[in-house]
C-alpha cells in the first residue's frame, strides 16, 4: 500500500465523480452523452486508485496531494458543462441542406475508398501477425514507431490520406445522422460503415492502441448524441453490428496488449490499469509544478507555424527534446487538462477552458421550442469528443491534428452559412 493520505485523496476524487454522476442522473433522468463522459471519469478515477496501490505499478510513485485533484475536477467540470446542459433527448434537429451533406459524403467516401486496398492489406497482414505471433503486436508497434520517426517533418504526401484523416471524425457524426433519416442513401450508409470499421482496425494492424480507442470514443459519443432520433429497428441493428465489431476489436486490443506487455512484471492486467488510470496520477504529481511551460508548442503547434512563429519544434520528438527540462512530457498521459496546463500554465489554462465552455454553451442553445440547427450539433459533438478522449489521454488534436480542428470549423461554417442564406 502506498501513502495513506494519498489513498484518502484518491478516494475523495472517486467520490467526487460518483456524486456528480448521481446528482446529474437524478436531475436529468436520462442516460445520454454527458452521462457517458461523467461515468468514464469515474471509471478512470477508480482505475487510478487500483493502479496507485498495485504491487508493481505503485513502485516509486510520489505522494499525491488534494489540490491537484480539486483543480483537475473543476477544470473537467467546466469542460463538460455544455454537454451537461445539452438535452439531446428533448430536442429536434432542423434538417440541413441534404445536397451539401450528400456531396460531402460522396467526395469523402470516394477519396477514402481509394485508400481501402492499402488499408485492407495492412489490416490483413497486421491482424494475422497479431493473432498468430505472440510477439506480433510488439513488432508492429516498433515498426510503426520507426516509420513515424523516419517521417519526422515529412508530413503526409497522399491527398486522399489527408482528406480521410481530416474528416473521418466529423464523418462519424454524419453517419449516425444519416441513420436517423427516413429516406437513406444505401451507398452512403454502406460506404461510411466500411470506413468506420476500417478506422477501428487500421490502428490495431499497426500495433497502436490509442488510435482505435479515440475512434471508439467518437463513435460512442455520436451514437448517444443521435440515439433519441434513431428508429427502434435501426437502433437494434446498430447495437447488433456494434456488438460484433467491438467484440472483435476488443479481442485484437487485448491480443496487442498481451503481445506488448504480457512478459513484463506489470503483466497484461497491469498494463491496462496503467493505460486507463495513469492520467489522473500523472496530473496530480507533475503537471502543476512541471518546472515551466511548453509555450503552446504541443496543443497549438501547427497553428503557431501558420501564424509565422519561428523556431517552433516541428513534431513530438523535437518538442520533447526542447522541453526535456520539464518534469513530465507527452510520452505519458495526463488528461487534456494536463496538456493545456503544461502548454499555457496553471493560470492561463483555466481562462481558456472557461471561455471555450461559455462559447460552446452560447452557440449550442436550442430554441424555446427545442429546435437546434445542424451546425450547432457539429459544435457540441466536437466539444464532447474532446472531453471524452481527454479524460484518460491527452489533447488528441495537437501537432498536425490542428488541421482536424480547422476541418471541423470549415464544416461548421458551411452548414451555418447555408442556413443563413436559406433564411434570406
Amino acid at each position: 500500500m502506498m501513502d495513506d493520505m494519498s489513498n484518502v485523496y484518491l478516494t475523495v476524487y472517486i467520490l467526487f465523480w460518483l456524486i456528480v454522476f448521481i446528482i446529474y442522473q437524478k436531475r436529468r433522468r436520462y442516460f445520454g452523452t454527458a452521462s457517458v463522459i461523467i461515468l468514464s471519469y469515474l471509471i478512470y478515477a477508480i482505475c487510478s486508485y487500483i493502479m496507485y496501490n498495485d504491487e508493481y505499478l505503485g513502485i516509486g510513485r510520489e505522494r499525491l496531494h488534494l489540490f491537484p485533484f480539486v483543480y483537475l475536477g473543476a477544470m473537467l467540470l467546466v469542460a463538460i458543462a455544455p454537454a451537461m446542459k445539452f438535452k439531446e433527448e428533448t430536442i429536434s434537429i432542423r434538417p440541413p441542406n441534404l445536397l451539401i451533406l450528400d456531396v460531402f459524403s460522396y467526395i469523402f467516401i470516394f477519396c477514402s475508398i481509394i485508400r481501402i486496398p492499402d488499408i485492407i492489406d495492412n489490416i490483413q497482414q497486421g491482424i494475422v501477425l497479431l493473432l498468430m505471433d505472440p510477439s506480433g503486436g510488439e513488432s508492429l508497434y516498433y515498426a510503426t514507431h520507426d516509420k513515424i520517426i523516419a517521417n519526422v517533418g515529412g508530413g503526409i504526401s497522399n491527398i486522399f490520406a489527408i482528406i480521410y484523416n481530416l474528416f473521418i471524425d466529423v464523418a462519424i457524426l454524419f453517419y449516425f445522422y444519416y441513420l436517423t433519416l427516413s429516406k437513406r442513401k444505401r451507398v452512403i450508409i454502406v460506404g461510411y460503415t466500411i470506413l468506420i470499421i476500417c478506422s477501428l482496425l487500421d490502428p490495431l494492424s499497426q500495433g497502436l492502441r490509442t488510435g482505435v480507442l479515440m475512434k471508439t470514443f467518437n463513435i460512442i459519443i455520436a451514437f448517444f448524441l443521435m440515439k433519441p432520433l434513431l428508429g427502434s429497428k435501426v437502433k437494434q441493428i446498430v447495437k447488433v453490428v456494434g456488438t460484433v465489431v467491438f467484440s472483435f476489436v476488443i479481442i485484437l486490443f487485448i491480443s496487442l496488449t498481451i503481445s506488448r506487455f504480457g512478459d513484463r512484471n506489470i503483466g497484461t492486467q497491469g498494463s491496462m490499469l496503467s493505460y486507463i488510470g495513469q492520467a489522473n496520477i500523472n496530473f496530480n504529481t507533475s503537471i502543476l509544478d512541471a518546472g515551466g511551460t511548453r509555450e503552446a508548442n504541443r496543443t497549438c503547434n501547427l497553428f503557431k507555424q501558420m501564424l509565422g512563429y519561428s523556431d517552433i519544434p516541428r513534431n513530438v520528438v523535437e518538442t520533447r527534446v526542447r522541453y526535456s527540462n520539464l518534469k513530465i512530457d507527452d510520452s505519458v498521459f495526463s488528461t487534456f487538462v494536463g496538456d493545456f496546463v503544461l502548454d499555457f500554465g496553471p493560470v492561463v489554462a483555466p481562462i481558456i477552458f472557461i471561455l471555450f465552455s461559455l462559447f460552446i454553451r452560447n452557440k449550442t442553445k436550442a430554441t424555446k421550442s427545442g429546435v437546434i440547427q445542424f451546425h450547432q450539433v457539429i459544435l457540441i459533438y466536437f466539444s464532447m469528443i474532446i472531453c471524452m478522449q481527454g479524460g484518460m489521454y491527452l489533447f488528441d488534436y495537437s501537432y498536425g491534428n490542428n488541421l482536424v480542428i480547422l476541418a471541423f470549423v470549415f464544416i461548421y461554417f458551411v452548414f451555418k452559412f447555408d442556413r443563413i442564406y436559406s433564411i434570406k
